[in-house]
């Protein structure tokens, strides 16, 4: 199958997805939405400015690609300009084309005057699909565990800053360390916000917690996940669907405290595996460490993979329902 996959520049997910799809034997022509700069471009230069750099980048990729087209896979595709998806409709008319939304749609600027371009809306969130009538797909994992390497810390993650999250961290951290169990949190700022606080910085006391001008290495990140029994997730307070970090938690086997309820719809949840705390009061109940990771159901783990959502947004497999006993209409958000 000849694909157009066209993504967003973030963590390298898009190169392993690109990889997992040749190995697949299709043939891929990866773009992402707009120039890989643009984020520089519109803090320096301004929306009008910036926007016309896309218009051009589009315009490029449409000469570079050779068109004939089987799949047309877009990943958010936020900047994405009508023109450039007219041209690519009527550059490949037999071509079915599909968009994966692993933001919550309200993120996506141009979600309503793009989604018409769409044969299939696939998205990672719940309330989405439950209130668009999207195709419900959750996130995958890309790793599993290596066996041979020892458990070091009891609790683990790490996480860009916003006040939040670091102050859940703080208060998790804080029951953690009275508890007599390890813990290593380390906290993503950027670069400007970790030399404006670079003071405050140097004077935390919690020895748990690391404040990192950037984010940890991807190797770096994973094998510490592999150090860990327990991953914690914070997610943004308005976002329903499941984060990467709780699907890679999964891939991973290790256990998971998360803030974000709807974890309890899907098929994987166990309370054994998952606690879910309260964002305003977070509270780890001391048993929850007291037991190792209970394996699932291999059937269950393998949807969550990185096949598993290629395979399905390629068509060759059905798409899986992954919310247990309930209906996508019953759900309470």
């Amino acid at each position: 199958m000849k694909i157009l996959l066209i993504g967003i520049n973030f963590g390298n997910y898009e190169k392993r997805i690109v990889k997992t799809l040749e190995s697949q034997g299709h043939e891929v022509f990866y773009m992402y939405d707009t120039d890989e700069k643009y984020s520089l471009y519109l803090r320096i230069l301004g929306a009008k400015y910036t926007n016309r750099k896309t218009f051009v980048y589009q315009k490029k990729m449409l000469r570079k690609m050779s068109n004939s087209f089987d799949r047309v896979i877009v990943i958010v595709g936020r900047q994405l300009t009508t023109y450039f998806l007219e041209s690519v409709k009527e550059n490949n008319p037999k071509a079915r084309c599909m968009l994966y939304l692993w933001d919550d749609v309200k993120r996506v600027e141009n979600f309503q005057e793009t989604k018409h371009f769409y044969d299939i809306i696939y998205s990672f969130d719940l309330k989405d699909c439950r209130d668009y009538g999207f195709s419900h797909l959750p996130l995958f994992f890309t790793k599993v565990p290596d066996e041979s390497i020892k458990k070091v810390y009891d609790i683990y993650s790490a996480m860009f800053s916003h006040s939040e999250r670091e102050r859940i961290i703080s208060a998790v951290s804080k029951q953690v360390n009275e508890l007599g169990k390890s813990a290593k949190f380390f906290v993503s700022l950027g670069r400007f916000a970790y030399l404006r606080r670079r003071k405050d910085i140097v004077q935390n006391k919690d020895k748990s917690i690391v404040y990192i001008s950037k984010p940890i290495i991807e190797e770096e990140n994973y094998h510490n996940m592999n150090k860990s029994r327990i991953i914690l997730d914070v997610q943004f307070s308005s976002q329903i669907g499941l984060t990467m970090r709780t699907i890679e938690s999964l891939g991973m086997k290790n256990k998971i405290i998360t803030t974000n309820p709807s974890v309890k719809y899907y098929d994987f949840y166990d309370e054994n595996n998952v606690l879910v705390i309260n964002r305003d009061n977070p509270q780890i109940p001391p048993n929850f460490f007291n037991n190792e990771f209970k394996e699932i159901n291999t059937e269950i783990y393998e949807k969550y993979s990185l096949e598993t959502w290629t395979k399905t947004l390629t068509g060759e497999i059905a798409l899986n329902n992954y919310i247990g006993k309930y209906d996508i209409g019953e759900l309470l958000f």
